[in-house]
């Protein structure tokens, strides 16, 4: 029940009562009046009994809105923070996995190198062997160049074979982190959608009460939305990383990410969602 249909409930409750007491009159119009005024004044003690637990009644169900809306405010702030952090770790996953490839790649290409190397003096020996017979300590260092070879071809075999079984182990971990991606409803276009565009701005004021939020000049139309992950930075140092809590079409609020501030932001620090321009490693800086 909402909140209009308690307060027409309460109404009903007044509209009863106040027949009740109509009826009361026109009864007891016939009696003393004295039996009238100890109705009159029952009726009353009875009304404001009735009134004070319909205010009780108000107040508690007031009361249980407003827990719910908190409850539900740091939900939602929960969620978001699990959010990047799982962004995060899938992004360096997707990196290590790139890695990884590019590693196979060259491996295989080396591999394919040694390949066409030992196919080449194969070639050479049996040119060698067909011209002069005789040379004998000539063909022993071919040989000798074709044991090296066949030696790193092993080697490179043992290395495919270690980056097929990382592969396999990343591709494994990747399932993982899909699965649970779809099961918290997460898909590749609400991913990109969490991903702000690259933008920098100022930090335009502080909170009064609160050190870890402050004001920025990026909003809404800049393209920041609420959830978005932003850095602050002074004379080319990290001050720390934020998330936006709020974002309005001109400006936004952000807070601070517990254990990732190294130092109190000030008004015209610069903000930025491009994690490349931070210029050096998060130092602590004096305030």
């Amino acid at each position: 029940m909402n909140l209009l249909g308690k307060i027409l409930t309460f109404l009903i409750l007044l509209t009863s009562v106040a027949f009740c007491v109509v009826a009361v009159i026109v009864v007891a119009s016939h009696q003393s009046w004295k039996e009238t005024a100890e109705a009159n004044r029952k009726t009353a003690e009875d009304f404001r009994r009735r009134f004070q637990n319909a205010e009780e009644q108000v107040a508690a169900l007031r009361g249980q809105n407003e827990k719910a809306s908190v409850a539900r405010a740091q939900a939602i702030a929960y969620l978001n923070s699990q959010l990047a952090v799982e962004r995060e770790r899938f992004n360096a996953q997707i990196l290590q996995v790139q890695n990884l490839s590019s590693q196979l790649n060259e491996s295989v290409a080396a591999l394919q190198n040694a390949e066409k190397r030992l196919s080449e003096q194969d070639q050479e020996i049996k040119t060698v062997s067909e011209q002069n017979r005789g040379m004998a300590s000539e063909l022993a260092t071919q040989t000798q160049r074709v044991a090296v070879i066949l030696s790193q071809v092993e080697a490179a075999e043992v290395k495919k074979g270690q980056l097929a079984a990382q592969l396999q182990q990343m591709t494994a971990e990747f399932n993982d982190l899909k699965k649970v991606a779809d099961v918290v409803g997460i898909d590749k276009n609400t991913l990109w959608a969490q991903i702000p565009p690259d933008l920098s701005g100022r930090v335009t004021g502080i909170s009064a009460n609160q050190n870890d939020v402050f004001a920025v000049s990026l909003g809404m139309d800049d393209g920041l939305r609420e959830g978005h992950t932003i850095d602050v930075v002074r004379n080319g140092r990290h001050i720390g990383t934020a998330t936006v809590v709020t974002s309005k079409p001109n400006n936004a609020t952000a807070k601070f990410v517990d254990g990732m501030r190294n130092a109190l932001p000030q008004v015209g620090d610069e903000v930025t969602t491009v994690l490349a321009k931070r210029l050096n490693t998060s130092v602590p800086v004096n305030n």
